[in-house]
């Protein structure tokens, strides 16, 4: 059962942490997150003399029928024919397929998952036809528009905050490097972000910031402000999937007790691994010469991919049907694949993250008290995700917190108003 309402920011305390910064960084009258995610990307805001009241952009205009994702964009970025920036997340999706023309335009998607081949400041990310370009000025040019968003919702809150007075928090994951983390920081630095109003955070420690701070009136038995009690918190995204632990001590301090960690293990791997079906059953190379020669409906073909995969329904019935481009195939207008064969697809993703996760488990010792798992992040309402989950973990009871999916950009607010006393040395160092 989603558990709702808002109790408290949690403090983190950690042993190791030089707590001088928050005593010594400018007045802060606005805590801004921004979530760049491997599909969908976002914000969220508070003001200081508010900080559990977190702002969230609701109004993306989506150009599907799903409203599920209104509060999230997806992670798009469309330059023009003349090698500018012209649009981004819906916006970018609409316009791309409206072109009759598209020699010269640039479409990116699913960027984010490159910074773990290379995260170099001259690394290059290819657009949808496969042409390489800066990796550098991808995520300057994402920031920068995100960014900009986030200032207009802002101002209509409050027209008197000035950029100068807001603390801004980045999230990443808990598998990106050190060399990552300053990759991304150096993108923010150049889309305007002050780096000395800017901070990262692992995004399961974000989401633990969140889930710390929920008062659970649905299931009173459950008490997170319970001393001793150790709550694990795992997170599936799109691009990866992590867990962290952490333990309630007195006076509602929440002390992390195993760092956040994790792997590549996202469900856009599924995803891929329809497409390369797709493209054996049709002769390999029929989907390249699509790329090729009909980009527009190559991108199309690449959304109804996506659409049945995240679909809550598809293990509902025996088999998935994707429907093809006339420009693809003039014969064969749809392709069917056996539901059981994609379920093996994300049977192996899951039971790689599950074998990581009891990996954890058996390492620390520490962690046998634990009686909780927290779900959160995209594929949290699952019931495929939570089943797999309760099946390997038996004396383990899965909890969904009330809007998961946004848990990473909430929690990350919450640890902003809180920064200098937080969550654990993994993000401080970044």
């Amino acid at each position: 059962m989603p558990l709702a309402g808002l109790n408290a920011t949690a403090t983190y305390v950690n042993e190791d942490h030089d707590n001088t910064h928050k005593e010594s960084r400018p007045s802060v009258k606005v805590v801004a997150a921004i979530e760049i995610g491997t599909t969908y990307s976002g914000y969220a805001f508070s003001f200081a003399h508010d900080p559990n009241n977190v702002i969230i952009n609701t109004n993306w205009l989506y150009g599907g029928s799903s409203t599920e994702i209104a509060t999230k964009t997806p992670t798009i970025v469309l330059l023009d024919n003349k090698g500018d920036f012209h649009s981004f997340g819906f916006d970018a999706e609409k316009y791309y397929l409206s072109l009759t023309n598209h020699q010269g335009w640039r479409l990116f998607r699913r960027f984010k998952m490159a910074l773990h081949k290379n995260c170099s400041l001259d690394a290059t990310i290819d657009d949808l036809e496969g042409n390489p370009y800066p990796a550098i000025e991808l995520f300057t040019t994402t920031l920068r528009f995100l960014n900009g968003h986030l200032l207009k919702a802002l101002h209509t809150k409050s027209s008197t905050v000035l950029e100068t007075e807001i603390q801004y928090i980045i999230t990443v994951p808990a598998v990106w490097t050190d060399e990552a983390r300053h990759f991304m920081k150096e993108s923010a630095f150049r889309a305007g972000i002050n780096k000395e109003r800017l901070e990262l955070v692992v995004d399961s420690e974000a989401a633990a910031t969140w889930w710390t701070g929920v008062n659970i009136k649905d299931n009173p038995d459950i008490n997170l402000q319970t001393s001793g009690s150790k709550w694990l918190v795992v997170k599936i995204g799109g691009g990866t999937a992590n867990v962290l632990a952490y333990e309630v001590l007195p006076k509602g301090k929440v002390k992390v007790i195993q760092k956040a960690s994790g792997g590549a293990w996202g469900f856009t791997n599924v995803e891929q691994q329809l497409l390369e079906n797709l493209d054996q059953e049709l002769g390999v190379g029929n989907l390249d010469k699509l790329r090729r020669e009909h980009i527009g409906d190559y991108y199309e073909l690449l959304q109804e991919i996506e659409d049945k995969t995240r679909s809550r329904y598809i293990f509902s019935q025996d088999a998935c049907v994707v429907r093809l481009p006339y420009s693809l195939s003039q014969e064969v207008k749809k392709h069917r694949i056996q539901t059981a064969k994609i379920k093996t697809w994300f049977d192996s993703e899951l039971s790689s993250f599950i074998d990581h996760i009891k990996t954890v488990l058996n390492t620390n010792l520490s962690l046998r008290e634990l009686t909780n798992i927290v779900l959160v992040d995209r594929f949290a309402e699952s019931m495929y995700v939570q089943n797999m989950l309760s099946d390997a973990f038996t004396e383990l009871k899965v909890i969904i917190p009330q809007d998961p999916k946004l848990a990473v950009l909430k929690g990350a607010v919450l640890y902003g108003h809180n920064s200098g006393t937080d969550i654990s040395n993994q993000s401080d160092s970044i």
